[in-house]
């Protein structure tokens, strides 16, 4: 049963369609694509917690963005242990995800009130996060799962399920739309939003503009 917060949450996630997510060591790289983002209109934001200075950088990150704009929900990613989910709940973050299902943080979350987006690869794996009463469950690594033909064959005999797609997925109108047309309740941009193929960071024009593109066919789509 979801609090009146986390229903607020997974509300303001499922009707952006987004959730960009930031992977940077670099600090002030970091603070540079969460203003792109922020600019781009998008009101989620998911940092990594994938580096040696990530849970600095989150804490930092996390009172920039919010003082920035306190309606941006700013939430952790790529936690898988229950020093990290305590760590980053401390620092007040909106929202813990994780690459998999973990139990310890799945009850840290739970005890905190913290909403909490499990990993899933398995039709198992969803059955059981969602018996332990978790509503968006990402489904990672989707693309290696085979994309969207693994959503359209597991949403058949679980058509309740809210799934957020995430792995692989570019940062363009046709595949975005796509999945979202699929049923897929928002899809996590990363490597493909914030950097070019060569490895190099996007311009903050360029963030700016797809996020923009993305967010405002997103909209299109769910008003109908």
């Amino acid at each position: 049963m979801l609090t009146t917060i986390n229903h607020n949450i997974e509300e303001k996630i499922t009707l952006s369609g987004i959730i960009p997510l930031i992977d940077n060591d670099n600090l002030e790289t970091s603070k540079a694509l969460c203003e792109a983002t922020i600019n781009s209109g998008c009101n989620i934001i998911e940092f990594g917690i994938r580096h040696e200075e990530s849970l600095k950088h989150c804490e930092i990150l996390f009172n920039f963005v919010k003082k920035r704009s306190p309606e941006i929900l700013f939430g952790a990613g790529s936690i898988s242990d229950v020093s990290n989910a305590k760590k980053v709940i401390n620092i007040g973050v909106d929202f813990v995800i994780g690459p998999g299902l973990d139990r310890g943080v799945a009850k840290e979350c739970q005890e905190s009130n913290t909403f909490y987006i499990p990993g899933c690869a398995t039709v198992n794996e969803i059955l059981k996060a969602r018996e332990m009463g978790f509503e968006l469950i990402k489904i990672f690594p989707v693309k290696l799962l085979g994309g969207t033909k693994f959503l359209k064959a597991i949403k058949a005999p679980l058509p309740w399920l809210k799934a957020i797609p995430a792995g692989g997925i570019k940062a363009n109108l046709t595949d975005v739309i796509e999945w979202i047309n699929l049923g897929a309740r928002a899809v996590t941009l990363g490597s493909d939003l914030y950097k070019k193929d060569s490895g190099k960071i996007n311009s903050v024009f360029e963030i700016e503009k797809t996020l923009k593109i993305l967010l405002r066919k997103i909209a299109k789509i769910k008003k109908t």
